[in-house]
């Protein structure tokens, strides 16, 4: 109906009644997956039983959120290594288009003379050459059908991005640094990670940014915090995961990078979006030491667990799931044998 396929007709809603209560109750009922009833999802035997691998004493920034997000998950894919295999890919998905960003905004980032211009064309023409150049690496010089449009879409986003750095550079602000690698120790584990962008404006005032190339330009504090109006999922219930406000640490990326740098101004985000209103930048208005202590605090628990081996139960849901192809319809935690075989 509208155009939407998942809709339907208003042409099988015409019955009254009950026989109108029946075909709704029909058409929208759960359905249930096509593999949920196969045997060795109920018999221990087929269970799933990871092999045992203690964790490194190194964590990512990015590694806390995946903890947050799902302590098994995060031991099948950050300790053990399992990860979702794309044989016949052909061309980038949704992480490789945001690395591919990112790569070209770095390497601009690196010259010194070209990302001190006020100059939206110059910036442009750039940008978009040196997307051609690591295209043209990655597939050689004809590039598949699906990876053209993909350039063709960073092209239009690199495009306003050019535009919004030109008139930040007109208020002052310069870059100083792109991708300043540091470390952290917390609780007797090294946390490295890289601050995308450092900038210093004319009167001394320093921001720190992290590109951001997911479709709309996302809010700082609701990429790290979340409120629950019921109970938070059984891995979130510790007191230390819990954020300034009555929030819940989600991600700790931005948290960290203030900690690292030290007297930071202002923190945030340069979003490069889908469309030319969501290019900018999105800044942490209220950060301060507030919150850095409650993140660290919060960081350090993570390494308690982690290195205590903590991994169980699994969230019942995550934004993406790459692993739900193991649990054929069911919740993860019914796939694997008990806590994980972790026991």
């Amino acid at each position: 109906q509208a155009g939407d396929v998942l809709n339907p007709s208003r042409l099988l809603l015409t019955a009254k009644g009950e026989r109108l209560a029946r075909v709704v109750e029909q058409l929208f009922a759960e359905v249930e997956p096509s593999d949920s009833g196969v045997a060795w999802s109920l018999e221990p035997h087929w269970k799933w039983n990871p092999r045992k691998k203690s964790p490194k004493e190194r964590m990512s920034v990015t590694a806390f959120s995946k903890y947050l997000a799902c302590p098994f998950r995060y031991y099948l894919q950050r300790v053990i290594g399992m990860n979702e295999p794309e044989p016949e890919r052909v061309e980038w998905n949704h992480r490789d288009f945001g690395n591919v960003i990112h790569e070209v905004l770095e390497n601009w980032g690196r010259d010194e003379v070209l990302r001190d211009s006020a100059d939206a064309a110059e910036i442009s023409k750039w940008l978009e050459q040196s997307l051609d150049e690591l295209g043209s690496r990655h597939f050689g010089e004809e590039l598949p059908l699906a990876v053209s449009l993909q350039v063709e879409s960073m092209k239009l986003r690199l495009g306003w991005f050019a535009e919004e750095q030109a008139k930040i550079r007109a208020e002052g602000w310069r870059i100083v640094e792109v991708e300043k690698d540091f470390e952290l120790e917390i609780s007797g584990v090294i946390v490295s990670g890289q601050i995308d962008r450092i900038e210093q404006h004319d009167d001394g005032r320093v921001r720190v940014l992290d590109y951001k190339s997911s479709k709309g330009a996302k809010d700082v504090v609701r990429e790290h915090q979340r409120k629950y109006r019921l109970d938070p999922p059984a891995h979130l219930r510790a007191k230390e995961v819990m954020a300034p406000g009555g929030a819940i640490w989600t991600n700790l990326q931005v948290p960290f990078y203030a900690d690292a740098f030290g007297k930071v101004d202002e923190i945030g985000y340069f979003a490069v979006g889908q469309d030319e209103t969501n290019v900018k930048i999105t800044p942490w208005d209220d950060f301060g030491e507030e919150e850095k202590e409650s993140a660290r605090r919060c960081a350090e628990w993570i390494v308690g667990q982690v290195q205590q081996e903590i991994f169980w139960p699994p969230a019942e849901k995550v934004a993406y799931d790459e692993f739900e192809d193991l649990a054929y319809g069911r919740e993860l935690a019914e796939a694997f044998a008990e806590k994980g075989g972790l026991v």
